[in-house]
């Protein structure tokens, strides 16, 4: 009896160890279920303050205009490896496509430590107690979800993104 509770206790163990090793696989793709919200429905509204400034920032104040939200937290491995594809985004498309990361899970000072260390260059709102993780079904870090000129969801991303991938629906997005 004592070897069965062993012998169960080190293949449910060796279970749980596969579970996460195959969670900690991670790559880019498009979520076409959302959790609770799916693409082409409207962007759940929002407004949320500047990390730097405090000052509200909405999404209503970008009516008219492509956005792009990456969401990120400091202890985030992923987060920090697609910073730089962002920044790049966000040089490249700046005139054309508003970027802004949002800050989910992360005190105030965690958040804007990564992002000096890290050089982040776009604009960052801080999410820490906001529902917007639920709103848009955010599950997870680092995910990107790209919202069209009309204010709808087209594209929802999972893992770290690329510049190549922004900038493919993104175009996509702005022309259709």
């Amino acid at each position: 009896m004592k070897k069965f509770i062993i012998f169960s206790a080190i293949v449910i163990m060796g279970v749980f160890l596969w579970a996460i090793y195959e969670n900690t696989k991670v790559e880019v793709r498009e979520n076409t279920t959302m959790g609770l919200l799916q693409p082409n429905r409207k962007a759940p509204p929002f407004t949320l303050p500047d990390i730097n400034t405090g000052n509200p920032v909405s999404l209503e104040q970008f009516k008219g205009k492509t956005v792009v939200l990456n969401f990120w937290s400091s202890w985030c491995t992923p987060c920090q490896e697609e910073v730089k594809e962002l920044n790049r985004f966000y040089e490249d498309f700046r005139d054309s496509v508003v970027l802004l990361g949002i800050n989910v899970w992360d005190d105030r000072r965690k958040a804007l430590s990564f992002m000096e260390k890290h050089g982040i260059n776009f604009p960052v709102l801080h999410a820490k107690n906001s529902p917007i993780t639920v709103d848009y079904g955010i599950n997870g870090v680092p995910e990107t979800v790209i919202i069209d000129s009309t204010g709808v969801i087209r594209f929802h991303f999972k893992g770290p993104i690329t510049y190549e991938i922004l900038g493919k629906y993104t175009e996509k997005t702005l022309h259709g």
